[in-house]
C-alpha cells in the first residue's frame, strides 16, 4: 500500500495543470506532495468477489465521474486503460458519486482521501495495477512564502502525517 508522504512537484507535472512559468512545489523532495490511491467504488449488492478490481471491470458499465472533464486523474486512468465505459453524468459532486452508487445506479473510482469523508453504503476496492493521484501546493518562491501559506504547509503537512497512523 502507498503511503502519503510530502515531496517536490514541478508544475509540468502531468497531476498538475499549473502554468509552468507560476513556479515550484513548496515541498523539497521528489514527484509529488502527496500520494493518494485511487479506488473503485461498487453498489452494495455488487457480486465481485475479486480482492482488487482492474479497469476492464468497468467496460460498459454505467459509470459516474465528479465534474466530467475537471478530474483529470480518474480520465487519465480510463483513457490509459483503453476501456469505454458508460459515462452518465457529468455534473455531480462526489458525494452524489457515492450516492448513485450506493444505491446500485452505477460504479466509478474516487480517492481515497474522497472516501474517508464520505458516507454511502458502498463496496471499495483497490484498482490494479495499483492507481494514485498526485497532490501539490505550488507556490512562485519558496524563499518569499507569505507567513499564512507557510502555516497552510506545515498544517497540510501535519494533516498528511496524521492520516499515515
Amino acid at each position: 500500500m502507498r503511503k502519503l508522504a510530502f515531496t517536490l512537484v514541478e508544475p509540468t507535472h502531468r497531476s498538475i495543470s499549473a502554468d509552468p512559468r507560476a513556479g515550484r512545489c513548496c515541498c523539497s523532495r521528489g514527484a509529488s506532495c502527496a500520494t493518494v490511491r485511487i479506488f473503485a467504488v461498487l453498489p452494495p449488492n455488487d457480486t465481485n468477489s475479486d480482492d482488487y478490481i482492474t479497469m476492464d471491470f468497468f467496460q460498459d458499465k454505467s459509470f459516474f465521474i465528479p465534474t466530467y472533464g475537471a478530474d483529470g486523474d480518474i480520465l487519465r486512468i480510463i483513457q490509459e486503460s483503453g476501456i469505454e465505459p458508460n459515462i452518465n453524468s457529468t455534473t455531480v459532486d462526489d458525494a452524489t458519486v457515492v450516492s448513485i452508487v450506493s444505491h446500485g445506479l452505477g460504479y466509478s473510482i474516487l480517492p481515497k482521501l474522497i472516501l474517508d469523508g464520505m458516507k454511502g453504503n458502498v463496496i471499495t476496492k483497490p484498482l490494479y495495477p495499483d492507481e494514485h493521484r498526485d497532490l501539490g501546493i505550488i507556490v512562485k518562491s519558496k524563499n518569499t512564502m507569505p507567513l499564512i501559506v507557510q502555516k497552510f504547509v506545515a498544517c497540510s503537512k501535519k494533516v498528511i502525517r496524521e492520516i499515515e497512523e
